[in-house]
Formats: C-alpha cells, sequence, structure tokens
C-alpha cells in the first residue's frame, strides 16, 4: 500500500477515450487488455482514462 496504484511506465499505458478508440482501430486483438484507470483525479473529477494491462499476456493472446 505504499504507492497504491502509482503508475511506473511514465504514462506509456494511459490512454484517453479517444486515443483508445484510435489505437484499437490499429490493433483490434488488444481490446481485452483495456481496463479503466482509477487514481485520485480520475475519481473526483470523474475522468475516463484507460490503462492497456499487459500482466496476464502472453504471445498466443493476441492471436
Amino acid at each position: 500500500m505504499g504507492i497504491g496504484n502509482k503508475q511506473i511506465d511514465g504514462g506509456n499505458y494511459l490512454f484517453a477515450p479517444e486515443e483508445k478508440r484510435d489505437f484499437l482501430k490499429l490493433e483490434p486483438a488488444v481490446e481485452k487488455f483495456f481496463h479503466r484507470w482509477y487514481g485520485s483525479q480520475e475519481f473526483i473529477k470523474g475522468i475516463e482514462r484507460w490503462v492497456m494491462w499487459l500482466g496476464e499476456a502472453t504471445p498466443r493472446s493476441f492471436f
């Protein structure tokens, strides 16, 4: 609980709704890896953001 859900990837896997839509047009197979992201600002201000969570991904996940 020391860092909570702190992103440590430099924001490279966080997407605004428009970015997510555009990315999925190019790579539709990764849709199952997108999850809503709730940081403090997203929760308090109602901002919609998405994270591409690849923790469960394997090379076979994309075929």
